[in-house]
C-alpha cells in the first residue's frame, strides 16, 4: 500500500486525514520532483503562474482574486519568473484549447533591485525548498560574472516573543504589524526596502502582506548599503484596459476597465452576473446557488469549492459541510444539526419506552 493511503488506519477525522495526506504528498513531490529549471519573461508564463496540471493554485490563477497581477509584474522591469517545467507542453485550465503551454511543477517569482545590486525570493509554490535558491544563484553566478550574489539571507522577522509575566517564564507570540528585513546587523520595515509601484495595485504581494512568508534575498558581493543607500525594490505597474486600452484597470479580479468588463459581451435578453469565487462574468440562469445565502458561483468555481450535502442535496461551500460519524455522511450546518437532534430524540423516546415499560 502506499505510504499516504495508509494514514487512514491512524487518523479517523476525514478532514483532519485529508490534510496530512496532502502535507505528506507535498514532502514526498519536493523529494521526487524532476523537470527542466527555467528563466523567463515570457508574457504566456506570467499569465500561467499558477495554472499548472499538477494539482496546485494561488490567488494569481486565471480564476483567482488577483488574476490582473499576473500583468503589473508582466509590466514592471523588477519580476520575472523561476520554474520547473514538465517534459511536455499541456492544455492548462482557462487556456484556449489550441494553446499549449508548459505546466509549472515548482515556481517562484523573482524580484531584480532597482539598481541591479541583488534579488530578492517571493514565496514558492506548491512547497518551499532551499536546494532551488542554491541552485538559482550559482546559476545566476555563472552566467552573468559582473553580478556575483551572496549567500541567501533568510531572516525576516514579524513576530516578537512576551514574557508574560516578571514571575514566569512562560512566553506568548506577539504579531508585528510588518515584517522588518536585517541589513549589515541592523532591521529596516519591509516597506522601506519593497515598494508596490502603480496608482492601483493588482497584484497580492507576498513580501509585503503574507502572514506565513518571511522574504529572502541575495545582495551581490560588492555592494555592502548604506543607510543612505539601502537597497530597494519596485515591483508592479499600471495596466491599462486589455479591450478599451485607455482606463487603467483598477481591480485584480478583472482583466478590462470598469465600464469594458460591464458591458462586454452583454445581450437585451441576457440577465448577467459575477461569481461570488472568481469574479467571472455569469449568466444568472446558468448559475449555481450556494450556502444559506444563496451566492451564485459559476460551474467551475462549484465544482472546486463547493459540495453537496448527502441529505438535503443542497450545495455549499465545502468548509461548510462537515462529516457526521453517525450517519456516516458529508451534511451541511443544518442537516447536521438536524442529525444529532434526531439521535437525542431518539434516546428520549428509548428512556420514555424504558420508564413507561418498568
Amino acid at each position: 500500500m502506499k505510504l499516504v493511503k495508509a494514514f487512514k488506519y491512524f487518523e479517523e477525522n476525514p478532514r483532519s486525514l485529508e490534510d496530512i495526506q496532502n502535507y505528506a504528498s507535498r514532502i514526498i513531490q519536493e523529494d521526487k520532483i524532476e523537470g527542466t529549471l527555467c528563466f523567463s519573461v515570457h508574457p504566456l508564463d506570467f499569465l500561467s503562474v499558477s495554472e499548472n496540471t499538477y494539482n496546485w493554485r494561488s490567488c494569481h490563477a486565471l480564476d483567482g482574486e488577483y488574476r490582473a497581477g499576473n500583468l503589473s509584474y508582466m509590466v514592471d522591469r523588477s519580476t520575472f519568473i523561476c520554474y520547473l517545467r514538465g517534459a511536455e507542453n499541456q492544455k492548462l485550465p482557462h487556456f484556449p484549447e489550441d494553446v499549449l503551454w508548459n505546466s509549472k511543477k515548482w515556481r517562484m517569482l523573482l524580484y531584480m533591485e532597482d539598481k541591479r545590486r541583488g534579488l530578492m525570493a517571493g514565496r514558492q509554490y506548491p512547497f518551499m525548498t532551499t536546494n532551488a535558491l542554491i541552485k538559482i544563484k550559482d546559476i545566476i553566478n555563472t552566467f552573468d560574472k559582473t553580478f556575483q550574489l551572496r549567500e541567501w539571507v533568510d531572516g525576516g522577522i514579524n513576530t516578537v516573543s512576551n514574557r508574560m509575566s516578571t514571575t514566569s517564564f512562560d512566553e506568548e507570540t506577539i504579531g508585528l504589524s510588518e515584517t522588518w528585513i536585517p541589513i549589515l546587523s541592523r532591521l529596516y520595515p519591509i516597506g522601506d526596502i519593497v515598494e508596490d509601484i502603480g496608482e492601483h495595485t493588482l497584484q497580492y504581494n507576498d513580501l509585503l502582506y503574507s502572514s506565513c512568508y518571511l522574504p529572502i534575498y541575495s545582495l551581490k558581493l560588492y555592494y555592502y548599503p548604506l543607510e543612505t543607500d539601502l537597497p530597494h525594490w519596485s515591483i508592479g505597474g499600471d495596466v491599462p484596459c486589455l479591450q478599451c486600452g485607455k482606463t487603467i484597470i483598477e481591480s485584480g479580479e478583472y482583466m478590462r476597465c470598469g465600464d469594458c468588463e460591464f458591458n462586454y459581451g452583454v445581450n437585451e435578453d441576457d440577465n448577467y452576473g459575477y461569481c461570488a469565487c472568481c469574479g467571472s462574468r455569469i449568466i444568472l440562469d446558468e448559475a449555481n446557488s450556494v450556502g444559506d445565502e444563496n451566492e451564485l458561483v459559476c460551474d467551475s468555481c462549484a465544482d472546486t469549492y463547493c459540495k453537496r450535502c448527502e441529505c438535503c442535496n443542497n450545495l455549499y461551500y465545502t468548509e461548510d459541510i462537515h462529516y457526521h460519524k453517525g450517519t456516516d455522511m458529508y451534511l451541511c450546518p443544518w442537516c447536521f444539526r438536524d442529525a444529532d437532534e434526531e439521535k437525542v430524540n431518539n434516546f428520549r423516546s428509548l428512556k420514555d419506552f424504558i420508564h413507561n415499560f418498568s
